[in-house]
């Protein structure tokens, strides 16, 4: 029987909700953006369920529930809560347990790492360095690196290029369908 599965040659790693439980973070920075709004604030919940493809579906998401007279500019609240963000990136929240171990270990075993992710590149990298695991990957590709992001497939293919490898060898991992 053939075996449809190779083993990998490259990780390409999604960070928010895969690596990382940033939900408390984006919360926080959610619910400072709200308030100086004049808004009601949406909690870690409704935070956790409107997140997933990036700030500008977030602030959509939360507007849409919390805003339904329509009476705050988009792109205003899109800014507003980047600087928020900026300001609460890693203070909630944590890496998922085993992370660090598994990270560690995948790159002592010679496997190339890259973050793939929507998250601005300079938040992700903050991430990564905070948690003491940034020397693991070879880079990372942001939501502000290319001129699209996932699910687009640019971002990945651009990795594999970056890492030398074919796609059928590497593996994107993420929690989300964006990362499919």
């Amino acid at each position: 029987m053939k075996t449809l599965l190779k083993q990998p040659v490259a990780l390409l790693l999604d960070l928010d909700g895969t690596l990382v439980d940033s939900a408390p973070d984006i919360a926080a920075a959610l619910d400072a953006t709200l308030s100086a709004c004049g808004l009601p604030l949406a909690g870690i919940d409704n935070t956790r369920a409107w997140v997933g493809g990036g700030a500008p579906k977030l602030v959509t998401r939360a507007l849409a529930a919390l805003d339904p007279a329509g009476s705050q500019d988009h792109e205003t609240v899109l800014a507003m809560l980047l600087e928020h963000y900026a300001t609460q990136n890693g203070r909630h929240g944590a890496p998922y347990a085993g992370v660090t171990r598994t990270l560690r270990d995948c790159h002592d075993r010679g496997l190339l790492l890259a973050c793939v992710t929507n998250k601005p590149a300079g938040l992700a990298e903050a991430l990564l360095e905070q948690y003491g695991v940034a020397d693991c990957f070879r880079f990372t590709i942001g939501g502000d690196t290319l001129a699209t992001k996932k699910p687009d497939p640019l971002p990945v293919t651009e990795a594999c290029r970056q890492l030398g490898t074919e796609a059928e060898s590497a593996w994107m991992i993420g929690d989300s369908s964006a990362d499919a």
